[in-house]
């Protein structure tokens, strides 16, 4: 950077800012236009170099002149817009510049990595002073009091300062803070800006209902707030604000003072931050309890059980509740999980933790987190005895009028609330993590009343609406995965957080899991995919649906929830546990782990969280004498589903009773239930039992009789698993070959195997020896199940065998006839289900068409809604391990062909898809003409549908 220091024409540039003229800094006339030609530098510099901005990090123009300039300048709005779009593109972070990983390879890119983070240093050090911060605050104050219109000047320059405290906040320290000076950056320029009253504004910013991009910044500074934040010192911190609001009849005020700083060890992480479109925030670690509920399904009973059961009914066994439950009885029944830490590696170091199941730290540590005491509490037995004398309705009522107190005190800009920040001396006082910690606790608070429920609902319109995807639906499910559990913890009024527990957030969950899972299926094809990043977005997606089933099972048994809302609820449930789509997701999610790619706590939260749909499921009224749950649990038959169960089951003594419980639970179902002992036949299961029964004294009966019986059968069975014990995409054609025509297969390989068309030659044996019927295709899958070819050879076989290969084989089918032969090949195969399938997924994406234009019936599935509102080709969506195979097998990907879908090779997606040009009468005809449709499944008028004539669905595709 030498040219610098000679270069006159970059220092002449910055110099026609302005200059210090005494105390006052004043600007140049032509600020204006030198403004316009550094930001127009900025726009045409070299995109990988970024030479210019590299200059403004020698020149010192952020301290010299842009600091002053944003401090003086008070009445030219021009100047003052500019000013702060340009700090705005100066503090963009390192990561939207370059590719941080590409660049870093070469010595080049390293410095101009350095270079470029300096100058994001040497920014945020320059915020450290009061006055550049209240100025931002002020801008934004102005701007409220003028009035933010759409696509106006206004508010563009509100965006523009939201994005520069964005960008401040999220610039990382330059060293690591010493044991001396607990103080850093980012907790001063929190410190100052609650100092200031920004929490203020930003609460008044969420809450206000308009869309636009600094609404996506708000919620951006509202998660590097908290990132460095464990969720269990607020917690603990609210519960402490809770107490003193229960104890204390009187109405104060000043409330920060309610709670004494707790001396927490602090761990850096926050456990649920998400990924930002600017990939702003880092996802870290920290411990969460887990909260879950029991599954109460009735078991059948297993056969040769060693002793007799109580309570089968139940199936699992009723768990401690915390202390709050014990004295405040009408309160949601959230029950701990206990969770180990990942060892989960996934970004070169950073352990991937989108959820807060993850932890890093020992169990003493979480011990000593959990029931440390702070040293200057003190406790009055006059509080204890007050305390005594109120029943939980005086406390609750105490505690609403205390909450109405906050929402009224936010109600205005103008009005100051005394923050615990402002109630120390703010320039003798260096925040700790501590202090920190009590200022969001104020915060989350009065977030939670004003603004929470505006800020979920509109980000949703706003994503729903986004066609060019540039906003980040991570935000949505860590709005929800965060603040959800602090909304519950405060009984906040069913009503005041309905946008968020509410039908639409979690469709809107549910079709970012699946267009994130079938990522997840492409990213294997893509060796450039963001890998960590996707996997955190997924992590997010499981907890936020773990919430919303938590915080609505609580509500439901919350006694101080109204009829009225109560009914609501109910109705809730209903749709939620009638949603398929919500139920496959999970399944889809646990069928795609893999211990290799995925960190430990993300399949714990997959487990807990099924465990919970089932609870919630069987609970629910409207679904009794259905068979919406068994045919849920059926999935759960599959041994590749049971194998990700044994995964876990491996870590028995790290789990902690609960995440066991639910491992149990499951593996109950499936060897009683469902009659599928055999899919718990694995050696890791088995293994695990073993151990289990051998070391483990404390075991309830329920799970040694399940342990007994599987050890006991597994010892008693044949070596090999009976087929008929398989899943049914498992019994392939070994059912159609008779031990006549497998025995001479391997020979005939063996003559065959040198000659040019081996598939041929075997065929012709077989005609030769009067076996009639075999196709090329059934017989390469004939091959590779006697193991006479490797998965290799099969691969290249079936390479060298295209589409039409199965054409050739029934060229004297008539055309009109392709779909029903290909039909009969797949029902002979056991593919029935397959069928079904098909069926159901034609007539929920009629469903969701019809749904846009008239009044339908029933809850419309998520995905296809939501593919039809963007005007996309809806998915085929492979949710179990059945599906998922039948997308591998020649035959059925022929038959989805001639159907006319377009298939994963034609369209660069994993999923199949249905055609945009496809009508509703093709689709609703088409469903009709694969087979019989039980009048259950139509939940529309399909009236006009049945009379109209569907002229394309026997059209070959090309």
């Amino acid at each position: 950077m030498e040219w610098l220091l000679v270069n006159p024409h970059i220092h002449n540039i910055f110099a026609s800012l302005g200059c210090q003229v005494g105390d006052q800094y004043v600007a140049h006339p032509n600020c204006q236009v030198t403004l316009d030609h550094i930001m127009e530098k900025l726009r045409q510099e070299d995109r990988t170099l970024r030479t210019f901005r590299r200059a403004i990090v020698f020149s010192n123009l952020i301290k010299k002149d842009l600091m002053q300039l944003l401090i003086a300048i008070k009445d030219n709005r021009v100047i003052i817009d500019k000013t702060v779009k340009l700090f705005a593109e100066l503090t963009t972070p390192v990561e939207s510049l370059l590719l941080v990983d590409v660049m870093s390879k070469t010595d080049a890119g390293r410095t101009t990595i350095i270079e470029l983070n300096w100058l994001l240093y040497s920014a945020k050090e320059s915020f450290l002073e009061p006055k550049a911060t209240r100025r931002v605050v002020d801008i934004i104050r102005m701007l409220l009091d003028e009035g933010v219109e759409q696509n106006s000047p206004n508010e563009e320059t509100l965006t523009d300062c939201i994005s520069l405290l964005r960008n401040i906040l999220h610039v990382p320290e330059s060293r690591p803070t010493s044991k001396g000076n607990s103080t850093s950056y980012q907790n001063r320029l929190i410190w100052n800006l609650f100092s200031q009253n920004f929490d203020k504004v930003l609460i008044n910013l969420a809450a206000r209902k308009q869309s636009g991009k600094w609404k996506i910044g708000v919620v951006q500074l509202i998660v590097l707030l908290y990132k460095d934040q464990q969720e269990t010192v607020l917690q603990k911190l609210l519960n402490q604000w809770l107490e003193a609001t229960m104890i204390s009849d009187s109405s104060e005020d000043n409330e920060s003072n309610t709670s004494p700083p707790e001396h927490y060890s602090s761990s850096s992480g926050d456990p649920t931050s998400d990924s930002s479109d600017t990939s702003m925030t880092d996802m870290n670690g920290v411990s969460e309890q887990h909260k879950t509920t029991k599954c109460s399904a009735s078991h059948k009973k297993l056969p040769g059980s060693s002793r007799k059961t109580s309570n089968r009914g139940n199936s699992t066994k009723k768990i401690e509740t915390n202390d709050r439950e014990a004295k405040h009885q009408e309160r949601s029944k959230y029950y701990s999980l206990k969770t180990p830490d990942s060892g989960c590696d996934t970004s070169g170091g950073t352990p991937e933790s989108a959820s807060t199941s993850s932890n890093d730290e020992s169990p003493e540590r979480k011990a000593k987190l959990v029931h440390q005491k702070p040293g200057n509490m003190i406790q009055k037995p006059r509080q204890v005895s007050t305390k005594k004398m109120l029943s939980p309705e005086q406390l609750r009522e105490l505690k609403m009028k205390k909450l109405h107190r906050r929402a009224l005190n936010h109600s205005s800009l103008s009005t100051g609330s005394i923050h615990y920040a402002i109630s120390l001396n703010l320039q003798q006082h260096n925040p700790t993590d501590e202090d920190i910690s009590q200022i969001l606790k104020e915060f989350t608070v009065d977030f939670l009343i004003s603004a929470y429920a505006c800020i979920v609902e509109e980000l949703r319109r706003q994503l729903v609406d986004n066609r060019d995807d540039f906003i980040d639906s991570s935000h949505f499910s860590w709005l929800i995965t965060y603040f959800l559990k602090f909304a519950i913890q405060l009984e906040l009024d069913f009503e005041s957080i309905r946008p968020v527990l509410s039908r639409d957030a979690v469709t809107f969950l549910v079709y970012n899991g699946v267009f994130l899972c079938e990522q997840h299926e492409n990213s294997h094809l893509h060796s450039d995919f963001d890998m960590p990043s996707r996997l955190r977005k997924l992590h997010l997606i499981v907890t936020a649906i773990r919430e919303v089933l938590l915080a609505l099972n609580s509500y439901l048994n919350a006694s101080y929830v109204t009829k009225e809302s109560k009914q609501l609820l109910s109705q809730l449930q209903s749709e939620l546990c009638g949603m398929e789509d919500l139920r496959n997701l999970i399944v889809m999610m646990l069928r795609q782990f893999n211990p290799n790619v995925h960190c430990r706590s993300y399949l714990i939260d997959l487990i807990c969280t099924n465990h919970i749909l089932i609870d919630t499921v069987d609970k629910c009224k409207s679904l009794k004498g259905t068979d919406v749950l068994i045919n849920h649990l059926k999935q759960f038959t599959a041994i590749d589903m049971m194998k990700q169960y044994g995964h876990l089951l491996e870590f028995y003594q790290e789990n902690g009773p609960d995440i066991n419980d639910c491992i149990f639970n499951m593996m109950h179902h499936v060897a009683g239930d469902l009659d599928s002992l055999s899919s718990l036949f694995q050696p890791s299961i088995i293994k695990s039992f073993t151990l289990i029964y051998e070391n483990s004294s404390q075991l309830l009966d329920d799970w040694t009789d399940l342990i007994e019986y599987v050890i006991h059968q597994f010892i008693e069975s044949t070596k090999s698993v009976k087929t008929d014990e398989k899943p049914k995409n498992n019994a392939d054609v070994n059912r159609a070959w008779t031990s006549q025509e497998c025995d001479p297969l391997f020979w005939y390989f063996v003559q065959s195997a040198n000659s040019s068309d081996p598939i041929g030659s075997i065929l012709q044996l077989y005609s030769d020896g009067g076996a009639q019927n075999r196709t090329r295709i059934g017989l390469i899958e004939q091959l590779l199940k006697q193991d006479i070819i490797c998965d290799t050879q099969f691969n290249e076989l079936m390479a060298k065998e295209p589409i039409g290969a199965v054409e050739r084989e029934r060229a004297n089918v008539n055309v009109q006839e392709e779909v029903e032969y290909l039909k009969g090949q797949l029902l002979n195969e056991g593919m029935e289900s397959l069928i079904t399938w098909l069926q159901k997924e034609l007539l929920k994406a009629c469903h969701a068409k019809l749904s846009l234009v008239q009044e339908t019936e029933g809850v419309v599935e998520p995905s296809p809604f939501y593919y039809a509102i963007k005007h996309e080709a809806m998915p085929i969506i492979p949710w179990n391990c059945e599906q998922y195979s039948a997308m591998q097998n020649h035959v059925f990907l022929l038959f989805l062909h001639k159907l006319g879908f377009a298939l994963p090779a034609d369209t660069g997606y994993s999923f199949a898809r249905i055609p945009k040009t496809w009508t509703l009468a093709k689709m609703f005809n088409l469903a009709l003409k694969l087979g019989p449709v039980p009048e259950g499944w139509i939940k529309f008028d399909a009236t006009q549908l049945r009379n109209q004539e569907n002229n394309g669905t026997e059209d070959r595709s090309n």
